[in-house]
């Protein structure tokens, strides 16, 4: 757009000149017929101006920025910015320097390059960039963005990569200080072209510099490019090594499971290696999987029903396969893998170079509802799950199993001592014993669940325990100790009595074979949502309509549509009304033969999906049961012994209590008997205490050194017939001689 000025509005070196109003940078701009000839890339005119007159190359054209801000350029400027790249030489030709700058008030805002980078903020000519980066050195403008910021922010692939190779050619460490270090990359290039949103996710991956930086920004800014550009990193042999420098954490893993698994399984990949071998102590080929000694065996036939354990799990503070070449030994734990009799297996050995990578924060992510399931398919995270529950958590569901059949044994002989009792009839000793026990165990799991919120405080995420699990287990805590106080109070002794059996479930988590089959069965009613829904619409709209045909108590029209519809119960008679007899024959054709099937169709399709992910949904469970015991373990440090002792020690604790018990029952009033309730809690509080004992403490963040996860699995490889062919060995000429 041109607009003649009737009277000058700025100096530009020639006032009789009228000013010529043009649109560059979507700014209206003011100049002379040098600028507006340059805007157009009129060669000839420029040319033909410069002649008349060589001072217009210096001559500014000017545009307001905002009221108290005045920008200004030179025609090289726009020449550059505009593609025309036979413009600029004549200019150059003509005095024109590339130093200028466009101004803000008069102070440098960016150079000729720059301008031709941004080129209006379409992203410049390449023509144009490979004639000035030779004639130019790469400065920064005025807010400190570096030419390559520029490329990026406008998001044009092939500025990128050739301003890039650029640098490289000439060496160009200019920009460096800007990003190298990922604490202070704010403003780094990739991040900006992340930001700017110009660019595909194949372009960032691709322009991004093969660095621990530009790793670090995808995880913060763009996770789901994390498993492309570590392939990329890979093609071009460098993996290894910025994965290694990246020094990735345990809380990196955690956020990318939360916000993109497929970029966390694979960071796990990469992190997870065979390790080196040395010649002389060389990686066990076999390894026997057999049970080390008679606790091993008991545990492995309780958790997985077989006596060999599935693999072999260790936290050690090597991450390689290190030996003492001067005491001529390797580390303790290494004898554990050796020959100790019973079949042997081909093993993989591998080690997660991730330290510590066993925290809540992990947990937390995979124990959480949204998780994808197909995380758990990960070998580490399989077997850093097994590694908690096996040689730290396990045996909590255990202990609290045996507390649950316990309690359950004793409200089964509080129901019958109770069954005949009348009003005002004393309360049978054999039912206060019941709900003393019921009561302790309730200010136990008070306790338990009181370290829990603990644990997720100290993480600083103590929003996460106020969840409807954790309610279940408040109200499973507090409901059966009102039994205390009035224990023939009808509800609550029916939810203790569901509560209660509902509690034997735990005893599957302990077992995995029968823990896995449950799960369909445990998790089909999350499922059946909207087809409840829908049964529920249609059950009210029937009951509805019938009362209102047949008025009555609404208790028995509510009575009568359940058997109606549920059962398909008909009445004995045909019903003289026509209109409730066919609102009858379409209720029961319509619920019984339509939705009861859909329903059951939904149920069928439902626990076909469950059953498929159930070894998945099983690994969650136990998540979650490693994540309830690294949140409870920091507040809970009483290693007073083996764990050998320990299962001793719940033991001597179930015995002492039943021997209390029995006492009670048959003695009635004893010295004990008004604290026997305290008694109880000290037993259970006992055998939660010996449930949390281990050789070893987990990560909690706070260790200087760290440990790294190890595991042996067996090798699932497959012989082939030529896996059998004889080894052959020629012998020379210059072997015999």
């Amino acid at each position: 757009m041109i607009l003649m000025a009737s009277e000058p509005l700025l100096s530009l070196g020639h006032p009789k000149e009228n000013l010529i109003v043009f649109y560059w940078n979507l700014r209206e701009c003011f100049g002379n017929d040098l600028h507006f000839a340059t805007f157009e890339g009129n060669k000839e005119k420029v040319v033909k101006l410069l002649k008349a007159d060589p001072t217009l190359v210096e001559s500014r054209f000017t545009y307001q920025v905002s009221a108290n801000e005045e920008g200004s350029g030179q025609a090289i400027h726009l020449a550059a910015s505009r593609g025309h790249l036979d413009v600029v030489k004549e200019l150059l030709a003509h005095g024109a320097s590339l130093a200028a700058f466009v101004t803000r008030n008069g102070r440098p805002f960016y150079d000729v390059l720059h301008a031709a980078i941004i080129a209006e903020g379409r992203g410049g000519e390449d023509h144009v960039i490979k004639f000035l980066l030779p004639k130019v050195q790469l400065g920064r403008t005025c807010d400190g963005k570096h030419p390559l910021h520029l490329a990026f922010v406008m998001g044009k692939p092939s500025l990128v990569c050739l301003i890039r190779s650029w640098m490289e050619k000439t060496d160009d460490k200019s920009s460096e200080p800007q990003w190298a270090d990922s604490q202070s990359a704010v403003t780094a290039p990739l991040r900006l072209g992340i930001q700017g949103m110009k660019m595909t996710l194949r372009e960032l991956i691709l322009c991004a510099d093969a660095s621990v930086l530009s790793l670090r920004i995808f995880m913060e800014d763009s996770p789901r490019a994390v498993p492309l550009f570590l392939k990329r990193l890979d093609n071009l042999g460098m993996l290894r090594k910025v994965v290694d420098d990246a020094q990735i954490t345990s809380f990196d893993v955690a956020n990318l499971l939360r916000r993109s698994p497929d970029a966390a399984l694979s960071i796990l990949d990469a992190s997870t290696v065979t390790p080196a071998s040395h010649s002389d102590y060389p990686l066990p080929a076999e390894i026997s999987f057999e049970p080390r000694d008679v606790p091993q065996m008991v545990w492995n036939l309780v958790n997985r029903g077989r006596k060999d354990a599935e693999v072999l799990t260790f936290l050690e503070e090597d991450n390689e396969w290190a030996y003492d070449f001067v005491r001529h030994r390797g580390p303790p734990w290494h004898d554990w893998l050796k020959y100790k009799g019973g079949e042997t297996l081909e093993a993989k050995i591998q080690v997660c170079l991730i330290p510590d990578i066993m925290t809540p924060q992990v947990f937390s992510s995979l124990a959480a509802q949204e998780t994808d399931m197909k995380v758990f398919e990960n070998p580490t995270i399989a077997n850093m799950i097994v590694h908690v529950f096996e040689h730290h958590a396990g045996k909590i569901p255990l202990v609290r199993s045996v507390m649950s059949l316990w309690a359950l044994a004793l409200l089964c002989l509080h129901s019958w001592s109770m069954r005949h009792l009348e009003p005002g009839d004393d309360l049978p000793q054999i039912a206060s014993i019941a709900v003393r026990f019921l009561a302790a165990e309730g200010v136990v799991d008070v306790l338990w669940e009181f370290l829990e919120f603990c644990g997720w405080a100290a993480i600083g995420e103590p929003w996460q325990y106020f969840s409807m699990d954790n309610f279940l287990d408040w109200l499973g805590a507090f409901v059966p100790s009102y039994l205390w106080w009035d224990p023939t109070f009808r509800p609550v002794l029916v939810v203790t009595i569901l509560l209660c059996w509902v509690r034997l479930l735990r005893v599957a988590s302990c077992c995995e074979p029968i823990g896995r089959e449950l799960q369909p069965f445990t998790r089909l009613l999350k499922g059946l949502g909207p087809v409840l829904y829908i049964s529920g619409v249609a059950f009210g709209a029937w009951s509805h309509a019938f009362f209102s045909l047949q008025g009555g108590s609404l208790d028995l029209s509510v009575y009568n549509s359940f058997v109606t519809l549920i059962t398909a119960g008909l009445p004995g008679e045909p019903n003289t009304d026509p209109l409730e007899a066919a609102l009858l024959y379409l209720a029961v054709t319509v619920f019984t033969v339509v939705i009861l099937n859909i329903f059951i169709g939904v149920i069928g399709e439902e626990y076909s999906r469950l059953k498929e992910e159930s070894p998945l949904l099983f690994r969650q469970q136990r998540a979650r049961m490693c994540l309830h015991y690294v949140l409870r373990k920091p507040h809970f440090r009483c290693n007073l012994c083996s764990p050998n002792l320990a299962d001793l020690g719940v033991v001597l604790a179930v015995a002492v209590g039943i021997a209390i018990q029995v006492y009670s029952a048959h003695q009635g009033g004893y010295f004990l008997s008004e604290g026997e309730g305290f008694v109880y809690v000290i037993l259970l509080a006992f055998m939660h205490a010996m449930s949390m004992q281990s050789y070893t403490l987990l990560p909690d963040g706070c260790s200087a050194k760290g440990r790294f996860l190890w595991f042996f699995c067996p090798a699932s490889r497959s012989m082939e017939d030529t896996d059998l062919e004889e080894f052959t060995f020629d012998f020379d000429d210059s072997t015999l001689t």
